[in-house]
C-alpha cells in the first residue's frame, strides 16, 4: 500500500500540458494578414508588421493608434477507441537527465469478476472509457476565444527624418481553448485549458533606400498555461469517475526575453522581397495546483472498496513547468500592379522539432491515505517526463489585394497550406492537430486617417485515427486483479477539427489627420485627396536639434 500510495503520489505529475500553451499558433495575427491567407511578409504595411516582419514598419504611414482583435473558434470532437485495448506497452524515453516510462501494461486474460459484475480485463473497456465528445470551452465565449492587438506607431516622415518607423505593441498570437465534461472519456487528458501567451514589443525598423530596409523587435513575453484534467485513484485500475481526482493548475513565466528581426528590399520597380525570424523562448513557468476529488462523497466512503482513503492538502502546492516557444523563420514575394492590386507568395518555417518534451516539478503537495501506517512519512518525488516529439513545419501561403477604390476600398483573399507538427504518437486533445488548408476574405475601408479592416478564414484540418499512442493516464493501481495496471492509453481515437476566425481591426492616424489639416490651412491642394496632402512632414525634427545644439 506504500508502493500504491507513491504512485498516486507521483500519477499527480503526470499531467498532460496543453501544447497550445506552448506556442502552437491558429493562422495569423491581424485582419489584414488573416484576410490574405498569411502572405503579408515581403512589405507590411500596418502595425502587424511588427510580428510579422519588423523592417516593414518603416511603410506604416503617419502617427497610428491601432486596434484589433479575432475571435479564434475551435470546432473540435473526439470518439474514443479501444480497440482491442487501451493498454499501453512498457516504454522508457530518456530526455536529457530525466525519462518517461511506462511500466507494466494490462494483459486482456478473459474476464474477471469485479464488484459482482463480469467484465473485460481490459481497461479500454472499464467504466465509461470509450465514446464521443465535443468541444464546449467553458469561460470562453460560444464564439470563441478573443485575442487582441493594441499598438501605436509613427513614421518618420513626420519628423522629418524620412525611413524610419517607431512602434509599440502588446498582443498574443491567435490560440484557441478547449473544455470538455468532467466526466467524459476525454477527461484524462484534458477537461479545460486555455493558453497563455501574451506579448509586449518595442519595435524600430529603417528604409535606407528604396533598395533596402531593417527593423527588430525586442519582445517580453509572457509564456505559460491554464489546465484542467482528471486523475484516477481506483486501485483495482479501472476508469471509474468516482476514484477521480481533478486537478487544477494555472502557471506561468514573465519576461521572457526574445527578439524578432526582419529586411525589405525592391530591386525593382513593383517588386518587394521580405522576410523575418523570431528567436526560441524557454519558460520555466510557476504558480498554483490545486487537486480536490470528483466525487467527494464516494471516493473514501466506506462501502467503496476501491478507495485508497486519499486526503490532499494543496494549501502550499505549486507546480513548476518547463516548456518553450518555436523560432520561426518567414519569407515573401509579392508583386504590385499599381494602383489597383498586387499578390504575394510566402513560405514560413516553424522549429518545433525542439519541443521534444514538457518536464513538470510538484512542490508542497502532501497526501495520506488510511491505508498507509501511522507516522508515515512524506515521499520524495521524482520530476515527469511527458513526451512531445514535435517536428518542424513548412507552410505555404498566397494572397493578394485587389483596391477597388484606391485608398479608399480594398478587397482581399488569400489561402495556406501547413503541415502537422504533431505525430500521431504524441497527439492528445490539448493540442489536436493536422495537416491544414486555410481559405479567407477581407476587406479595408477608410478615408481621412480613419480605417476599418476585417477578416474571415476557415481552416480545414485533416481528420485522424490515431492507432499507436505513448499519450498514458496515470493510475496510481499496483495491480490486485490479473493483469491490472496503473496505466492506460487516453489518446486513442478519431480527432475531428477545424477553425474558423473573424478579425476586426481600427486603425486612427492621427498623424494623417494633422497633415490634411495642414495642407488646408497651406494652401496644398491635395489635402482632400485619398493620398493625402504632398508635404508629409509636421516638424523638421533634424533641423530643429541643429538650431538647438553646438553641434
Amino acid at each position: 500500500m506504500r508502493h500504491g500510495a507513491w504512485a498516486c503520489l507521483a500519477g499527480v505529475l503526470c499531467l498532460p500540458v496543453d501544447a497550445q500553451a506552448a506556442g502552437y499558433w491558429v493562422s495569423e495575427i491581424g485582419p489584414k494578414a488573416i484576410g490574405r491567407g498569411g502572405a503579408f511578409i515581403a512589405s507590411p504595411d500596418d502595425p502587424t508588421a511588427m510580428w510579422l516582419n519588423p523592417a516593414g514598419m518603416s511603410n506604416v504611414p503617419g502617427m497610428q493608434v491601432y486596434v484589433d482583435a479575432s475571435l479564434v473558434r475551435l470546432n473540435q470532437s473526439f470518439s474514443r477507441r479501444c480497440l482491442p485495448t487501451c493498454a499501453p506497452s512498457p516504454y522508457q524515453l530518456r530526455y536529457d537527465d530525466a525519462a518517461a516510462t511506462v511500466g507494466r501494461h494490462p494483459q486482456d486474460t478473459g474476464n474477471a469478476v469485479l464488484d459482482g459484475f463480469a467484465e473485460p480485463v481490459s481497461l479500454g473497456r472499464r467504466g465509461n472509457s470509450v465514446g464521443e465528445v465535443t468541444n464546449n470551452p467553458r469561460g470562453i465565449s460560444r464564439f470563441g476565444r478573443l485575442v487582441p492587438f493594441l499598438s501605436m506607431a509613427v513614421n518618420g516622415e513626420l519628423l522629418g527624418i524620412p525611413g524610419l518607423g517607431l512602434g509599440l505593441a502588446v498582443y498574443g498570437p491567435n490560440t484557441g481553448g478547449v473544455g470538455y465534461p468532467e466526466d467524459g472519456p476525454q477527461r484524462y487528458s484534458v477537461i479545460d485549458s486555455e493558453p497563455v501567451e501574451a506579448i509586449v514589443q518595442a519595435t524600430v525598423a529603417y528604409r535606407f533606400n528604396r533598395y533596402f530596409g531593417l527593423g527588430a523587435g525586442l519582445v517580453l513575453e509572457r509564456l505559460g498555461t491554464r489546465q484542467r484534467l482528471a486523475l484516477s485513484t481506483d486501485k483495482e485500475g479501472r476508469e471509474s469517475p468516482d476514484q477521480d481526482v481533478i486537478v487544477d493548475f494555472n502557471v506561468h513565466e514573465d519576461f521572457i526575453p526574445a527578439l524578432i528581426i526582419g529586411f525589405t528590399t525592391n530591386p525593382i520597380g513593383g517588386l518587394h522581397i521580405g522576410g523575418s525570424f523570431i528567436t526560441p523562448r524557454q519558460a520555466r513557468a510557476t504558480g498554483p495546483i490545486s487537486v480536490k476529488p470528483a466525487n467527494p462523497d464516494r471516493i473514501n466512503a466506506d462501502d467503496n472498496p476501491s478507495s485508497l482513503l486519499l486526503n490532499f492538502d494543496d494549501s502550499n502546492a505549486r507546480a513548476r513547468l518547463f516548456m518553450s516557444s518555436p523560432a520561426a523563420a518567414r519569407l515573401g514575394v509579392m508583386y504590385a500592379f499599381k494602383p489597383y492590386f498586387d499578390v504575394e507568395v510566402a513560405v514560413v518555417r516553424e522549429f518545433w522539432s525542439a519541443f521534444r518534451y514538457i518536464r513538470l516539478d510538484v512542490e508542497g503537495l502532501n497526501a495520506t491515505s488510511g491505508l498507509l501506517p501511522p507516522g508515515s512519512q512524506g515521499i520524495a518525488l521524482p520530476p515527469t517526463i511527458q513526451p512531445k516529439e514535435w517536428r518542424d513545419t513548412w507552410s505555404l501561403r498566397a494572397g493578394g489585394d485587389f483596391h477597388a477604390v484606391p485608398g479608399i476600398f480594398t478587397a482581399r483573399a488569400g489561402a495556406f497550406a501547413e503541415e502537422s507538427a504533431i505525430p500521431d504518437r504524441t497527439l492528445d486533445l490539448s493540442a489536436a492537430d493536422g495537416r491544414k488548408v486555410g481559405v479567407s476574405v477581407g476587406f479595408s475601408l477608410g478615408y481621412f486617417g480613419l480605417r476599418l479592416t476585417g477578416a474571415w478564414q476557415h481552416i480545414f484540418v485533416e481528420s485522424r485515427l490515431v492507432e499507436n499512442s505513448v499519450v498514458v493516464n496515470q493510475n496510481p493501481v499496483t495491480g490486485t486483479l490479473p493483469g491490472a495496471g496503473g496505466q492506460t492509453l487516453v489518446a486513442l481515437g478519431r480527432y475531428n477539427q477545424n477553425y474558423d476566425l473573424l478579425s476586426v481591426g481600427v486603425m486612427m492616424d492621427v498623424g494623417e489627420m494633422a497633415l490634411r489639416a495642414k495642407g488646408l490651412f497651406t494652401g496644398d491642394k491635395g489635402w482632400w485627396r485619398p493620398e493625402g496632402a504632398k508635404d508629409r512632414a509636421l516638424l523638421n525634427l533634424p533641423g530643429l536639434l541643429q538650431r538647438s545644439s553646438n553641434l
